[in-house]
């Protein structure tokens, strides 16, 4: 786990990219609209193209996107689903989301794609990934989890140990906490959540102890994101830790 705080610029390190971001919600909750929102617009903002990737049967709009591509398979939702439909739904969504994984590879093979960021993901979806072979990507592959617990924590973990083997597979953990995982891992990565400056005021002091409120701001998050798919998030803390 390497940690992302605010630190000391060291230089420039942009380069432009082709991002696209795959999204697969059902409902959106103000967060999660939030969180995409802020991935499209701030990495646009830095120049970036920006591409949405969805489920066939789904819409989405985001300011900054450059386009929306419908990939081949349909969204399944077992929240309102009980007993045998909840495990069948489960099982459709599990060969859909497969038939996405490998459509975004064969996206990235094309060269029609720089790097690819998954704004949610769990266990179920590391575990998934590692049996697709989106796992060989040859651009960088962005996992973002969020909410983090320790036993949730723990299962992240596990699954970041074994995909360690897979250099462009990178799981980022948005916490305060700097001591979540065990170790340091190549594949996983630990950063602030971004936070509306609005919402500063209102967060437990606790958590903000010894922390530069301009870190927590989506610019800054934004920098990071890009420094973590440029490959120099390694450099920055090196240099930061001298």
């Amino acid at each position: 786990m390497r940690e992302a705080g605010c630190g000391a610029e060291v230089m420039d390190w942009r380069i432009y990219v082709r991002i696209g971001i795959f999204v697969d919600l059902n409902v959106y909750n103000d967060y999660e609209k939030f969180f995409v929102s802020l991935l499209v617009s701030e990495l646009s903002k830095r120049g970036h193209e920006i591409s949405l990737y969805v489920p066939e049967n789904m819409e989405c709009g985001f300011s900054g996107a450059k386009n929306t591509v419908h990939l081949v398979g349909k969204s399944e939702s077992s929240n309102q689903a009980g007993g045998l439909k909840k495990i069948i739904s489960y099982v459709k969504f599990g060969f859909s989301r497969q038939g996405w994984f490998s459509q975004l590879f064969l996206a990235t093979e094309k060269d029609a794609l720089d790097a690819v960021i998954f704004p949610f993901a769990d266990y179920r979806c590391l575990r998934a990934v590692q049996k697709n072979n989106l796992r060989d990507s040859s651009v960088p592959i962005l996992f973002f989890v969020h909410n983090l617990a320790a036993g949730s924590a723990i299962k992240v973990f596990r699954e970041a140990k074994k995909m360690s083997g897979h250099k462009n597979l990178r799981i980022v953990a948005l916490t305060f906490d700097g001591h979540l995982f065990p170790q340091r891992l190549e594949s996983l990565f630990s950063t602030y959540p971004p936070v509306q400056e609005a919402d500063i005021g209102v967060m437990d002091s606790k958590i903000l102890e010894g922390i530069n409120q301009k870190a927590l701001m989506p610019e800054a998050f934004a920098l990071r994101v890009e420094k973590i798919i440029n490959a120099e998030y390694t450099k920055i803390i090196k240099e930061n830790n001298k």
